[in-house]
């Protein structure tokens, strides 16, 4: 039973991590569209802390023994999302 509330609550933090990320990437296209002014610092403090979620989801999977798979992709392009994963790619 336990196994199955682990595999539950990290198959929940793996897709809120997406989501973050997908909210992250977001902000990133406001941040250049306002630049420095109206609420541009406001932005970028949004941009920190929701990369600061997404490495606290993160501990939550290390501690549960998860392997932590990045959404970024690689220098070969491969990412989470396409579930390639490449030779030099950590998470393989």
């Amino acid at each position: 039973m336990e196994n199955e509330v682990e595999k539950t609550t990290n198959d929940f933090v793996h897709a809120l991590r997406l989501q973050i990320a997908e909210a992250t990437a977001k902000a990133r296209e406001l941040s250049l569209v306002i630049g420095r002014g109206d609420g541009g610092r406001e932005v970028s403090l949004t941009i920190t802390k929701l990369q600061e979620a997404k490495m606290w989801l993160g501990k939550v999977l290390e501690v549960n023994g998860e392997p932590v798979i990045s959404d970024e992709p690689c220098k070969n392009g491969c990412t989470a999302e396409n579930g390639m994963a490449c030779s030099d790619c950590p998470k393989k």
